[in-house]
């Protein structure tokens, strides 16, 4: 008799495995963790009040690279500006602003620039600490970005 007619053995599968719960708590890791990473980007786009999503552009023809700022106001001189992205006429009024210099950290050293619309060229600003930075900003230079520095205060 050969082996395959056997009634007392099972069927010989040469390619079925048995089945393992490995692969099934892999599976569930793998989604629980793109579940959380999902969840991390969502909170992210939400915090930053969705800058990204294209809300309304600021009017670019409110000022002119020729016009001459108004005066600030006591308000505006009282207001600073620290770390961060800001876009000139919706977040920081067009001016002039000065900085005391670096902040006081382990790497101190004073970065300002701006990203422009259209053709009008970047600016950037570099300082160390106690060093005085004086940057003017016009509608048309678009984002401005702080990093390292002491608060930014109208002049």
């Amino acid at each position: 008799m050969t082996q395959w007619n056997r009634p007392d053995q099972p069927p010989h599968h040469p390619h079925r495995r048995k089945k393992s719960s490995k692969g099934k708590i892999l599976g569930f890791g793998c989604l629980g963790l793109i579940a959380v990473i999902a969840v991390i980007v969502v909170i992210t786009v939400v915090a930053m009040g969705g800058e990204e999503s294209g809300g309304p552009a600021p009017d670019e023809t409110s000022a002119t690279p020729t016009e001459r700022s108004p005066e600030p106001t006591a308000e505006d001189t009282a207001k600073s500006y620290g770390d961060g992205d800001y876009t000139v006429g919706r977040d920081i009024p067009a001016g002039t602003y000065e900085s005391a210099g670096a902040k006081e950290d382990i790497v101190e050293g004073c970065l300002i620039t701006t990203e422009p619309k259209g053709d009008k060229l970047p600016q950037t600003k570099t300082a160390d600490r106690n060093e005085r930075v004086v940057i003017t900003l016009s509608a048309a230079d678009g984002t401005l970005t702080v990093q390292g520095c002491e608060p930014l205060r109208r002049r």
